[in-house]
């Protein structure tokens, strides 16, 4: 499972203004889940050319509200989705791999559900930690990984809603896609700028997903070397960031794209 990072920027507008309503972004997630639970393939316009990019960006909820969207991300894997699927479940292992992450720790729930608590360092003074417990859902086969997840408790953190895949590709590579809403708080928080904010929590994201993309296919590298490397790989995106933020994608759009199996 890869985590949705938070930044300064985001505790700030949590702390200066009222907490949003999830709705939109659960209905959305559920949405998205049910037609991800039925795809064997993604489009290929979908599917980063090659293993070395990352395809990122925005779905837009409210196309009057920049606060209202969700990060998509998707990257190729150079191994087979088994082996992904083990650096996933290794989460002791994502400290030292995720920037500022302190703990990681999975407790069992009922069925193929488990609730993943982390702790993150947060650097503004007299801020505590992010602590943040989310509820996951996984399907596993041999061939893909579909999960669900949903904020179950935050200290910062209003709600936050999506779903991933894992599905193989040819030659023994993987595809793996995750959408993510985050619910934003409101008020005061429109003062900061909106694009930075999502550009800072976006890298976040995408630094946890290349550190695990990293560890599945370089197992023998130190946690040390992948943070650095994921981190420089996120850095280097940031204008691409910055320009789907202009762009962002209509969430009906992308769902079409997935039920016609071709991009929108």
């Amino acid at each position: 499972m890869i985590r949705f990072r938070l930044s300064s920027l985001f505790l700030l507008s949590v702390f200066l203004s009222p907490q949003a309503n999830a709705e939109s972004g659960e209905e959305a997630a559920a949405r998205v889940l049910a037609i991800l639970q039925n795809t064997s393939h993604l489009p290929p316009a979908e599917v980063p050319a090659s293993p070395g990019e990352a395809k990122i960006s925005f779905v837009q909820l409210d196309p009057a509200d920049s606060w209202s969207l969700g990060v998509l991300r998707v990257m190729r894997v150079r191994v087979p989705p088994h082996k992904m699927i083990s650096v996933i479940d290794d989460i002791p292992a994502y400290v030292g791999l995720f920037k500022d992450l302190l703990v990681a720790k999975r407790t069992p729930a009922a069925g193929h559900e488990f609730v993943l608590f982390t702790e993150t360092h947060i650097p503004l003074p007299l801020v505590a930690n992010d602590r943040t417990s989310v509820r996951y859902h996984c399907q596993i086969t041999n061939a893909r990984r579909l999960t669900s997840f949903e904020l179950v408790e935050g200290n910062h953190l209003g709600g936050l809603d999506g779903a991933s895949l894992l599905l193989p590709l040819k030659d023994g590579e993987s595809v793996y896609l995750q959408l993510s809403f985050v619910h934003v708080a409101y008020g005061m928080a429109r003062a900061l700028p909106v694009k930075m904010f999502w550009a800072e929590n976006a890298m976040g994201s995408l630094q946890a997903d290349w550190a695990l993309k990293l560890r599945a296919e370089q197992p023998a590298h130190a946690a040390e070397e992948i943070l650095e490397e994921s981190e420089g790989f996120s850095r280097a995106q940031f204008d691409r960031i910055k320009a789907a933020f202009e762009k962002p994608r209509k969430l009906a759009d992308f769902i079409a794209s997935l039920k016609a199996n071709k991009s929108p």
